[in-house]
């Protein structure tokens, strides 16, 4: 049943992956533009599974629906997310490179 929609994110993931990896070698890379590359990579995402599913007519959801019902919804829970979880897991990898340093 949902071969299409597989099919489009088996696509959309390597790329967006590989789009936001070439745009963190060219900015500075730190915690925030860290954050900002990942919503920027979930708003490509989200964008382009949408317009995916409206042309093969999955959805029948106008533009202006999807931002308000899912595009929205989307960014601010994986911002929060990020949020949350970013510093603690910048402070364990910093924990893990020294470790492996001092080996």
């Amino acid at each position: 049943v949902y071969v299409e929609i597989i099919g489009i994110y088996f696509f959309l993931y390597p790329f967006i992956s590989y789009l936001i990896y070439k745009l963190l070698q060219v900015f500075q890379s730190n915690i925030i533009t860290a954050f900002l590359a990942a919503l920027l990579g979930i708003s490509l995402l989200e964008m382009g599974v949408y317009e995916m599913n409206y042309l093969i007519h999955v959805t029948d959801l106008n533009f202006i629906g999807f931002i308000n019902l899912r595009f929205y919804p989307t960014l601010l829970l994986n911002a929060a997310i990020t949020l949350i979880i970013a510093y603690p897991l910048k402070w364990l990898f910093e924990k893990h490179s020294e470790a492996l340093r001092d080996e």
